[in-house]
């Protein structure tokens, strides 16, 4: 539904390689040229005049060839020339002998091992040819893309705009960060925490701050939050208590495209639009907002930055733990680690949904299927954090 419903990205801008990092290519990356552009040696050694040799096999030194050094013509027969990692490869150059197999007497070698023909030569093209789609659209540019990029002469790239996401937490019990704490109250751990997860996932972020608990200033925050704004992600006032007014602003501002998810943690989150912008609402607690983040928002927002394949990564594990079947799927945060060349997902610290601890210790979410019970050492499937 969420990817049905939420637009690709548009408004492709051009970047530099430094600013292009981290976003998402708009345009495909098209190889200049080929790689190798041309034969060269892929060791330092000697260039033999010969298409192969034996130990034993001596040749004269005749001359030397460098990376960015002057154009050689190949050894005949009996020669050779001392050739360096990089270096061009004269055409006609048959094979390449590692110095390491060699020893040298003033101008004369004696292989030490047999070389054959084309050893430690890299051919044009070995890599890609010129016109080859390096990259296609919707792939996030890291460092391997930008040295592709570069390395073909590129400059710039055209990218996606980034997705602008507004967050926000509700609750009168909450307190900037900063400020002293009265009876009953906490520090907002929500607001920055959704505001790095979004930022993580590629969105230009700002925080709204906190929101009462007041339908009034719910509608009113919320309002505020849709100007220039892709999506909105608001934690807390989701479920149906009596002062979670969430649900019933975004129905009065916007629609509700679902609330309620049959898992553990998050039942209560909602997934809406407001004018033009999207809304997630999320659970108050922190875990249960962290979880269905994941689960819900991050591949919403890969989307609307332009990432064309949403799929995470998910392995097969063994589960470190006994669980007695439930209503819905549970989603346990789990370390993972190798035991006798398997991997086990070990659930960590606290797992109730205020728990904090265990979104730094864990490294994926296991995923507990409703109406099964499982024992320690039994398969299931885990989603790996970014």
């Amino acid at each position: 539904m969420i990817e049905d419903t939420i637009p690709l990205a548009s408004s492709p801008q051009t970047l530099s390689l430094t600013e292009a990092a981290g976003r998402v290519l708009a345009a495909p990356l098209i190889a200049t040229r080929a790689n190798p552009s041309f034969d060269n040696s892929a060791v330092d050694g000697y260039l033999l005049g010969s298409p192969s040799a034996n130990e034993g096999d001596e040749f004269n030194v005749v001359g030397e060839v460098r990376a960015g050094g002057e154009s050689q013509e190949a050894p005949t027969s009996g020669q050779a020339l001392r050739i360096f990692t990089g270096a061009p490869v004269p055409p006609g150059g048959l094979c390449i002998v590692m110095q390491e197999d060699v020893s040298r007497t003033g101008d004369r070698i004696r292989l030490t091992d047999g070389v054959k023909k084309g050893a430690a030569i890299r051919r044009v093209g070995a890599d890609f040819a010129a016109g080859t789609e390096l990259c296609p659209s919707g792939v996030r540019i890291g460092p391997a893309e930008i040295a592709l990029a570069a390395w073909n002469g590129v400059s710039e790239l055209s990218v996606f705009a980034l997705p602008r996401i507004s967050t926000a937490v509700t609750g009168d019990e909450l307190v900037p960060l900063g400020e002293p704490l009265g009876y009953g109250q906490i520090h907002d751990s929500n607001g920055p925490m959704l505001g790095a997860l979004a930022r993580i996932c590629g969105g230009a972020t700002r925080a709204a701050g906190a929101i009462g608990d007041r339908l009034e200033s719910v509608e009113a925050g919320l309002a505020q939050m849709t100007i220039d704004c892709d999506l909105i992600v608001v934690s807390g006032g989701a479920s149906v208590g009596d002062y979670d007014f969430v649900p019933a602003a975004i129905a009065n501002l916007g629609e509700v495209f679902f609330h309620g998810v049959s898992i553990k943690p998050g039942k209560p989150t909602l997934f809406g639009r407001i004018g033009d912008a999207f809304v997630f609402a999320l659970p108050g607690n922190p875990s249960s907002a962290y979880v269905c983040f994941q689960l819900f928002v991050r591949p919403a927002i890969r989307r609307m930055a332009g990432e064309s394949s949403l799929q995470e990564t998910w392995i097969s594990a063994r589960y470190g733990d006994d669980h007695e079947k439930a209503p819905r799927d549970e989603f346990v945060r789990v370390r993972l680690e190798t035991r006798e060349d398997e991997t086990w997902a070990i659930p960590v610290f606290e797992q109730g949904s205020f728990g904090l601890r265990s979104l730094s210790a864990a490294g994926a979410l296991a995923r507990l299927r409703l109406s099964t019970t499982y024992r320690s050492g039994d398969a299931v499937q885990c989603m790996i954090l970014p």
